[in-house]
């Protein structure tokens, strides 16, 4: 599969964006330590072993591959059908895991589908004013009492591949933990951050995939 002309500075998800991606350091189909160690912590830390999970801005599905591998049956939806033609390329036996298709229509996935809904990296992507009709149609798809992880960039952290987070054109949405707060309680979610730290501090791997974003766990009422 061929890639279009680079752009550098893409404002979409297409080839463009992939090869800015891997131009920065982050390839998107890069699969390695990095991968199976965040995959294995993330289903020890949240015990997802067995559980049916969603990944909500999946990509090329590496990170996907990861939590499946550590035990999880996980799913990933992305917006970008480049992107997720990539990962089915690279990995045909996901082909049927990754789907096409925005968070904030998910339409093809009915009510209470899911145990767990993970993102990593993407929240800072969505348009502001769509994030509340993200929040509700994430809640809609997990079942009672299940829980959304999401680790994302804030304003002024550093990224993992060492540039200012608000470098980066497709990051939108780059506000403080106290916003993500206020917007998830509008949407209906409980904030079980406070009751998930102890677990995340006791778990050995937790500082190294806990350093580089601000992140929230909360629960859709039973």
């Amino acid at each position: 599969m061929s890639l279009a002309v680079f752009s550098e500075s893409p404002t979409g998800y297409g080839y463009d964006f992939y090869r800015h991606q891997k131009a920065s350091g982050v390839d998107l189909l890069d699969y390695g330590e990095w991968q199976r160690k965040y995959g294995q912590w993330i289903v020890d830390a949240l015990g997802l072993a067995g559980q049916r999970v969603l990944d909500v801005g999946s990509a090329c599905g590496s990170t996907l591959r990861a939590i499946l591998e550590a035990g999880a049956d996980i799913d990933g939806v992305d917006c970008s059908e480049v992107l997720v033609q990539l990962g089915r390329d690279q990995w045909p036996d996901m082909g049927g895991r990754l789907m096409i298709s925005d968070a904030v229509n998910l339409h093809g996935i009915p009510d209470a589908s899911y145990d767990w809904l993970h993102s990593l990296g993407v929240a800072e992507h969505w348009r502001p004013a769509l994030v509340p009709h993200i929040l509700a149609e994430l809640r809609r798809v997990v079942k009672p009492g299940g829980s959304f992880y999401c680790a994302f960039e804030t304003a002024g952290g550093v990224m993992t591949n060492g540039r200012n987070p608000a470098e980066e054109p497709t990051h939108l949405c780059l506000r403080t933990s106290t916003w993500w707060d206020e917007r998830l309680r509008k949407s209906g979610w409980q904030l079980t951050s406070a009751a998930w730290l102890p677990v995340f501090q006791s778990h050995p791997d937790s500082a190294r995939f806990q350093s580089d974003w601000s992140w929230f766990i909360a629960q859709r009422p039973e």
